[in-house]
């Protein structure tokens, strides 16, 4: 297991994000370019230091020529608020 976090930019007026995609499928795709890792899923934890734990994985498969290819994300969801946006 990894732990990842990102950061929020400034004007979303938050300092991070609780969990994400792109923190996780990152750190998976560089840990398997660099040979730190196997191919396949790789366990993650984002949020703890917000009092918000996620867990996600994220899975990452060599494409071809030894390049990475497109990582994939999954995980469990909770609704946590809800809303509609009117243009």
């Amino acid at each position: 297991m990894a732990h990842s976090r990102h950061w929020a930019p400034p004007v979303s007026g938050l300092f991070e994000n609780s969990m994400t995609g792109s923190a996780p499928s990152g750190v998976a795709a560089y840990l398997l370019q660099h040979g730190l890792v196997e191919p396949g899923n790789l366990r993650f934890e984002q949020g703890d230091f917000m009092q918000r734990p996620g867990r996600v994985l994220a899975e990452v498969e060599f494409a071809s020529e030894g390049m990475v290819g497109a990582a994939r994300i999954g995980g469990e969801a909770v609704l946590v608020i809800e809303g509609r946006i009117r243009l």
